[in-house]
C-alpha cells in the first residue's frame, strides 16, 4: 500500500497503469511498451517531467537529421534505399521510445523517491515531496509542441507569401519548355527581401541559367536529377506546380552558391 501511494504521489496520472508496469513489489521490472513514449516520444517526456531524456532525445533527433542531410547531400544511397531506410530509422525511434519510457520513467521514480527517505522521515512529507518532483507539466508540452511545429509553420507561411507573390506578378502559369531567366527574374527575383545588385546579381543569375538549362522541362524532368525535388509527388503535380517548384530549387542553389560582394 505503501508502494501504491508514493506511486500515485509521484505519477498523478495513470497510477494503475505503471504500478502494474514496473512491479516494485517483485523488485524489478518486466519489458513493456507505452504506447503515450512512442508517439509521444520527447514531448511525453516533457509532459513526465523527464527533462534529462528529453534533451538526450532531442539530441539524438538531431543527430539523426543531420547524419541523413550529411547523406542524401552526397547521394550514399539510391533515392528508392533512401526512402525505406529513413522509414525504418523513424519506426525503430518510435519503438525504442515505447519500450524505453516505462524504464526511464521508473529509475526517475525510484532516484526521487530515495531522495523522499533521506531528506524526510515523515511519510506524508515523503508523499508531498515526490508530488513536487512528479506529476505532470502542461507547460512543459505545449512549450515542446509549438518548439517543433515552428519550422513547419515557417515552411507554409513562406510557401504561401511566395505562391501568392508569383500570383499577383502575373506568373505565365501556361509556359513550356526549360525555365527562362526573364521568368526568375520577372516572377521570383524581383519579390526577394534583399534585391540582388553588382556582382552577386550576376552570379545568381549566371547559376540560375546555367542550372535551369541542365534541368530542361519541368514536365519531362527526371526528379532524381535535381536535388530537394518532391520525387514521390513529383508525377502528380500539374505543369504549374513543376515550374513554380522547380524555380524555387534553383534560386535557392543559386542563392548559395553565390556569395555577397562587397
Amino acid at each position: 500500500m505503501q508502494d501504491h501511494n508514493q506511486i500515485e504521489a509521484f505519477v498523478v496520472r495513470n497510477t494503475d497503469y505503471y504500478t502494474a508496469r514496473w512491479q516494485l513489489s517483485g523488485g524489478g521490472t518486466k519489458m513493456s511498451f507505452n504506447w503515450a513514449a512512442a508517439i509521444g516520444q520527447v514531448i511525453w517526456f516533457a509532459y513526465r517531467k523527464l527533462y534529462a531524456p528529453m534533451l538526450i532525445g532531442i539530441a539524438v533527433y538531431i543527430l539523426y537529421v543531420a547524419g541523413w542531410m550529411y547523406i542524401d547531400d552526397r547521394a550514399l544511397f539510391s533515392p528508392g534505399l533512401m526512402t525505406i531506410l529513413e522509414y525504418s530509422g523513424a519506426v525503430a525511434l518510435t519503438v525504442a521510445f515505447g519500450f524505453l519510457g516505462n524504464s526511464i520513467y521508473r529509475r526517475r521514480y525510484l532516484k526521487v523517491k530515495e531522495q523522499a527517505q533521506l531528506r524526510h522521515g515523515d511519510l506524508d512529507e515523503q508523499l508531498n515531496y515526490l508530488r513536487s518532483k512528479g506529476g505532470t507539466s502542461i507547460a512543459a508540452f505545449w512549450i515542446l509542441v509549438v518548439l517543433f511545429m515552428l519550422p513547419f509553420l515557417w515552411a507554409g507561411y513562406w510557401g504561401i507569401y511566395v505562391a501568392g507573390q508569383l500570383e499577383d506578378a502575373g506568373y505565365n502559369f501556361d509556359a513550356t519548355g526549360p525555365l527562362t531567366v526573364e521568368e526568375f527574374e520577372a516572377n521570383f527575383l524581383m519579390h526577394l527581401d534583399e534585391p540582388l545588385e553588382g556582382k552577386h546579381r550576376d552570379c545568381v543569375l549566371r547559376e540560375i541559367k546555367a542550372r535551369a538549362a541542365d534541368a530542361g522541362d519541368p514536365e519531362t524532368l527526371d526528379p532524381s536529377t535535381v536535388d530537394f525535388l518532391p520525387e514521390d509527388s513529383w508525377p502528380d503535380l500539374d505543369p504549374e506546380g513543376r515550374r513554380i517548384i522547380l524555380m524555387q530549387v534553383i534560386t535557392t542553389k543559386a542563392m548559395f552558391e553565390c556569395p555577397h560582394f562587397d
